[in-house]
């Protein structure tokens, strides 16, 4: 196995920023712990809660400490039993488990004597002992690990420290001493390993699925080593990755039928997910062929062929098309046509066929899919892109009629006792203090610093004393102030805040509490149903759309009162696509009415969900990137930072622009995961030249290569602030996609361009009549000197630089 052997003190990624991480106090002491054994140990289909750091810590009963707390609901009252203790807590994704002891003994502040002493940092007064509880879930076996630390305070600043651990599972809890614990088999911490790695890279990625308080680590990722040794440990439980759940976008799990097949989320399954975003991290491509390396070893010839494909189609350094074809027509050709493992190549290779727009051919392909898989979501999904790009815009209506949406009952979700207690508040002045807030949430120590971002807007808006997670991601609305939301029509509230019917359905059809306008099109059926037929509206037009439903499905008139011959044979339109119909149908009528008024005062708010919406529904795209824009260079130059705008033309950016750059073209319509980049497709399927000449124009009006760069920087130092030491896919995708095509050092000059442009000058004086001074206005400024954004960017880049070193 590799592991991390090499040193990374120069890395430009720390394993671990020496930095204090979030301090949540806890509304009844003991209740993080508590809704973690009773809640999220229930199985479920996801990756698992993020690791839990809980700090217990007496201050007396009398104390002001004790008794003061002003961030509660209602008359909350302590316990009894609380004895004068108090809990802390925050929540860690990426932590090495091999450092879980370390990690805790710098959060106390405990230094060693060298000698097996242990002695306090600072000096403080303390009563009795400290007991830290830090929980790890096996995604594999369904149990939570759990270290426990005991510190008694001892004479001269000494510690005595004593160390026990469990094993919690939903019906049974194993006891160990740190003797005991080396019993446990090496498989067991492969799979806490693994779990881990998934959750970093897949969580992350995710902001809905997120806690308040959650301190992502790149401890797996800063080297060479480390991601081979990472990809090693992914690859081993590959047979097993089912265990970790599966992206509810792709439907219900379904097999071709045959006795003792395995299901589709055998193959597509969170853990390969994670596999492949691991490798999409490496800019050299060595760590791709490391992965298929070592499934070829691990496992028999063409076991996991599919897997291997999904590698291959986001290698960089390197072109792996051949390749490719290559494993896809050995494959094919080598084992029997109607089983799941080739209905998932076979349905690859479709894709790669729209790709080179050989869309007959795909057509073809796909009907084969259906017939190997036809309960599979993605199978018909894709056939119906294959009508609509051979223009038979009917028969893609009654593909979309054919897919198998799913709608279920939302699961249990973690509770967030920092959500449930600001969301309750919201009435008051501010629902947090800011003493409190400051204390929760200290400023990390490490680069990445903007003040602008870090300070300002909890120091002048208290509704933003928040992280974008969970319901605050669901959209801009549910963060404005009331001021923001009575500037935006009421129309546009309606459809776009969180409680809209498309996001409700979408929710419902995930399986979740919520979903993002932002992502609802990617995160269930109904929601990648909702942008395929928003596509089929944006070729077709809506009245010959409509006029197509009427043709191609029995009416209601038709079902009830008429026999007609004609509809004999005709299938009947499914409730929730005629639902689907209605709530795109609004939509529609909405966007349509903003965007033809034409000289109107909007605010940046009102800008932005016009685009948003705009977007979404795939009409007048320049105009709804430039809504877009404006939203955001005016929150900009307020003083603001528009999260959700800012995330949206980023994604614009790589959906027009940055796709088409890479070594290997295997498929350039997809993004990892269910992406689809349907807006590209609809220029696309007009011409190569008129494709060619929007790309131009939207680099040349909105896209310059400073305009990213700035909110590059912006978006990466404010998931900084929010403790995710680990960049983001976008940031990466980004910013690794502008290497390749502009060089590292035209990437690094831009930075600091960019960063000296907006940089903050003190305002010069200048003599005025009768030799009076006169001092001129300041000018607006985005940068402090003090600010260590830039340095953490050229870090970003040193980091990938290193990796393409491999």
């Amino acid at each position: 196995m590799v592991t991390p052997t090499s040193s990374t003190a120069a890395l430009p990624l720390p394993r671990r920023p020496r930095t204090m991480p979030p301090h949540i106090r806890e509304g009844y002491f003991g209740d993080a712990l508590g809704c973690r054994k009773t809640k999220d140990l229930v199985p479920s289909a996801s990756t698992g809660p993020p690791d839990l750091c809980h700090v217990a810590k007496y201050v007396g009963s009398h104390s002001s400490t004790f008794l003061n707390h002003d961030f509660v609901v209602g008359d909350e009252r302590r316990s009894r039993d609380d004895e004068g203790y108090i809990g802390y807590y925050h929540y860690v994704n990426g932590l090495d488990t091999t450092e879980i002891d370390d990690y805790i003994f710098h959060l106390l502040g405990l230094v060693s004597n060298g000698d097996g002493e242990w002695r306090f940092s600072t000096k403080e007064e303390r009563k009795r002992e400290l007991v830290v509880t830090y929980c790890s879930y096996n995604v594999f076996s369904r149990q939570d690990f759990r270290v426990r630390i005991v510190v008694y305070p001892g004479r001269k600043n000494t510690a005595h420290i004593d160390k026990s651990y469990q094993l919690v599972g939903v019906t049974k809890t194993q006891s160990f001493n740190a003797t005991t614990i080396h019993e446990l088999p090496p498989q067991f911490w492969d799979e806490l390993k693994a779990s881990q790695v998934l959750r970093v890279l897949l969580m992350g990625d995710s902001p809905g699925d997120q806690v308040v308080g959650l301190c992502s680590y790149p401890d797996y990722f800063v080297s060479p080593e480390s991601l081979q040794g990472a990809a090693y440990t992914l690859v081993r439980q590959l047979p097993r990755g089912y265990l970790a759940g599966w992206d509810p976008s792709h439907g219900a799990p379904t097999n071709c039928g045959n006795a003792g097949d395995k299901k589709t989320n055998f193959y597509r399954n969170y853990l390969v997910d994670g596999l492949v975003r691991l490798c999409e991290l490496d800019p050299s491509g060595a760590v791709t062929q490391f992965v298929i390396d070592e499934i070829n070893a691990e496992y028999d010839e063409g076991e996991f062929d599919w897997v291997k494909l999904q590698v291959y189609k986001y290698t960089q350094g390197t072109n792996k098309e051949r390749a490719y074809l290559e494993l896809i027509h050995n494959y094919l050709s080598q084992y029997p046509l109607y089983t799941t493992h080739s209905g998932l190549v076979l349905l690859d290779q479709v894709q790669f066929l729209l790709t080179k727009r050989h869309y007959r051919l795909a057509l073809t392909l796909c009907q084969k899919c259906v017939s190997i898989l036809p309960l599979d979501f993605d199978c018909w999904y894709t056939l119906a892109v294959c009508y609509v790009l051979n223009g038979d815009f009917g028969q893609a209506l009654l593909m979309v009629n054919s897919l198998p949406v799913v709608i279920k009952a939302a699961p249990r979700r973690y509770d967030d006792f920092y959500v449930h207690t600001f969301t309750q508040r919201s009435g008051v002045d501010e629902a947090i203090s800011e003493r409190t807030f400051n204390e929760y949430f200290p400023e990390p120590d490490t680069p990445g610093l903007v003040t602008k971002l870090w300070r300002d807007p909890y120091v002048f808006h208290p509704h933003l004393r928040h992280p974008m997670v969970g319901p605050w991601y669901q959209s801009p609305l549910v963060s404005c102030s009331v001021k923001e939301v009575a500037s935006v029509n009421h129309n546009l509230v309606r459809l776009a805040s969180a409680a809209s019917t498309r996001q409700q359905l979408c929710a419902q059809s995930s399986g979740s509490k919520m979903v993002s306008v932002l992502d609802f099109d990617r995160k269930s059926t109904w929601g990648r149903a909702y942008d395929l037929v928003s596509m089929i509206v944006a070729m077709a037009g809506w009245d010959q759309v409509m006029e197509l439903k009427q043709s191609v499905f029995q009416g209601h008139l038709d079902k009830i009162e008429v026999v007609n011959e004609a509809d004999v044979g005709r299938p009947q339109c499914e409730p929730w696509l005629d639902t689907l119909f209605a709530v795109l149908y609004e939509d529609l009528k909405v966007v349509m009415a903003e965007t033809s008024q034409e000289n109107q005062s909007r605010s940046a708010a009102s800008w932005l969900m016009t685009g948003l919406l705009g977007w979404v529904t795939k009409q007048n795209l320049r105009e709804s990137i430039s809504a877009l824009v404006t939203a955001v260079v005016g929150a900009t130059e307020g003083g603001n930072f528009d999260y959700f705008g800012t995330v949206q033309l980023l994604e614009i950016y790589n959906e027009f622009v940055l796709s088409e750059y890479g070594d290997t073209k295997v498929d350039t319509l997809h993004d990892l995961g269910p992406r689809f980049f349907t807006n590209k497709l609809i220029v696309r399927s007009v011409s190569t030249d008129v494709y060619d000449q929007f790309v131009k124009q939207l680099e040349r009006d909105y896209f310059s290569l400073e305009f990213v760069v700035l909110h590059l920087m912006r978006l990466a130092s404010f998931s900084v602030r929010w403790y995710q030491y680990f960049p983001s896919y976008l940031v990466v995708r980004v910013l690794s996609k502008l290497l390749l095509r502009h060089d590292a050092m035209v990437v690094r000059t831009t930075f600091r361009v960019v960063f000296e442009q907006h940089k903050r000058r003190p305002a010069s004086s200048s003599r005025g009549w009768f030799g009076t001074s006169k001092k001129k206005e300041e000018t607006p400024w985005l940068f402090a000197e003090s600010d260590t954004v830039l340095a953490y960017m050229e870090g970003l880049v040193t980091w990938l630089e290193h990796l393409r070193s491999i």
